[in-house]
């Protein structure tokens, strides 16, 4: 620490010399508009700007923070699309991802201000005797200026930090509205299956068993076939049962996800809304470029490289001025006593030596980058993998629904009109006749769960395009 001093005749003059010195920390960095308490007034920190497009990037993928307010109101039919919008606003674990990124754009003028000046009062309660008079007090106030580029450096890595986090935060919002459109169209099914077998109960009410009845009139089939009727009727009752059981649950699992009372319901629309999706090469390319999940990991890559270089700027000794003001009485037992005041400057930087812990930092950060540069190909990998899976669901799901409604339905119904005459005039038995029917109800639930599996599989797309 090297120090020069210099007497003055006046106490204020050594004040001014202390604000001059303060004054002169403040200035010595650039101040931008990034304040440590936002919403409240106060001094704007003292820090190194950091790249101000990766700050950018992390500000720009999150929108403002909504202020929490009352629980909408829902439509009656709830289209799918207000469904997921009423996800994004209110789901809580988006809301807390939202929060964390906000929390992450914070740190940034944290790591890259300067530390607090150090002021130190020195009372004596035994004044020493100097030449001058009796020293009284002395006011001493210092300034630690790290290396620049470490400023700089710790900025950009929080920044790369914060660009991750929301990053993954529309990797979290695209789940939040892949799981609502999943269980919308959970609910969507079983409301149109329902529906479809409630048509069959009445149409099996009022043809097959009015049917079998007359045959029985006739003596033409005994009892127990109109009680396998009534049988294969209450059959598809319990069916009904079940599925609106099971629709219960389902609601529950989606209100639970819209952040809404378990008491409030919703019902479906009757059509969902058309789709389109690039072709696979098409929507791999843009995915592995630009899904959130990649970029999430690629800005870690950048989080470390920035890290890295603060590591080795370990080696770089941080400067430490000062100035020190000494009170110096008229009185003592000096015959030369005259009170000048004493005022000194200080200059004085760390020594690095204990290269141990530094290389030990320099390896760490290291392996944390390569880490993160292989976390990129995984998630790269991941992408590649689900949403190429996506598409094989979809296809799968959409020739099953293609061939029941442009084929088996149809034919079914055609068949079951034809049974009933054939029935009537004793060309086919009971058992073929409700052998019909029964696979009309099992074909009509099938094409929902085909439909619904269909609008599954373009949400999975979606969520795995990044969009």
């Amino acid at each position: 620490m090297l120090c020069w001093s210099h007497n003055l005749s006046s106490p204020a003059v050594s004040a001014l010399a202390l604000l001059v010195f303060t004054a002169g920390c403040s200035s010595l960095v650039h101040s931008p508009s990034l304040t440590a308490r936002p919403g409240k007034e106060g001094p704007t920190l003292v820090h190194v700007e950091p790249d101000r497009n990766t700050v950018q990037a992390a500000a720009q993928l999150v929108p403002e923070l909504p202020q929490e307010g009352p629980e909408p109101g829902l439509p009656d039919p709830l289209p799918m699309d207000e469904a997921v919008r009423i996800a994004v606003e209110r789901n809580p674990e988006l809301l807390a991802a939202r929060a964390e990124v906000e929390a992450a754009l914070q740190r940034i003028p944290q790591v890259s201000s300067l530390p607090d000046p150090q002021l130190t009062i020195n009372a004596f309660l035994e004044e020493i005797q100097t030449a001058a008079g009796q020293q009284e007090l002395v006011l001493s106030l210092t300034q630690r200026f790290p290396w620049f580029e470490k400023l700089v450096e710790q900025g950009n890595a929080e920044a790369a930090r914060a660009a991750a986090l929301a990053a993954r935060y529309v990797d979290t919002r695209l789940q939040v509205e892949q799981q609502t459109k999943t269980l919308y169209l959970d609910l969507f099914f079983y409301d149109r299956s329902v529906e479809a077998l409630r048509s069959l109960e009445r149409l099996i009410a009022s043809q097959l068993i009015p049917d079998v009845r007359e045959k029985v009139r006739q003596n033409q089939v005994g009892l127990e076939t109109l009680y396998e009727a009534e049988v294969a009727l209450e059959d598809l009752r319990n069916r009904i049962v079940l599925l609106q059981e099971s629709r219960e649950g389902a609601e529950a699992r989606l209100l639970a996800v819209l952040n809404l009372p378990a008491n409030r319901s919703i019902t479906t629309v009757k059509q969902l809304p058309d789709y389109e999706v690039p072709e696979l090469q098409e929507a791999l390319a843009q995915a592995v470029e630009s899904h959130p999940l990649v970029r999430a990991a690629r800005y870690v890559v950048d989080l470390w490289q920035h890290r890295i270089r603060v590591a080795d700027l370990g080696y770089v000794p941080d400067l430490t001025l000062g100035t020190q003001w000494s009170a110096i009485s008229s009185s003592g037992i000096s015959p030369v006593a005259n009170g000048r005041d004493a005022v000194a400057v200080t200059i004085g930087v760390n020594l690095p030596i204990y290269t141990e812990r530094i290389e030990a930092a320099r390896i760490e950060t290291r392996a944390e980058a390569v880490r993160a540069a292989r976390l990129v190909t995984s998630a790269e990998q991941t992408v590649t993998a689900n949403l190429t899976a996506a598409y094989a669901r979809l296809r799968a799901a959409r020739d099953q629904r293609e061939r029941i409604e442009d084929d088996i339905l149809p034919r079914l119904r055609e068949s079951i009109d034809l049974a009933r005459v054939a029935y009537r005039v004793n060309r086919i038995d009971f058992e073929q006749y409700i052998q019909l029917w029964r696979q009309l109800i099992d074909q009509e639930v099938r094409y929902y769960r085909e439909l619904a599996n269909e609008h599954r599989a373009v949400a999975d797309v979606y969520r795995w395009l990044g969009r």
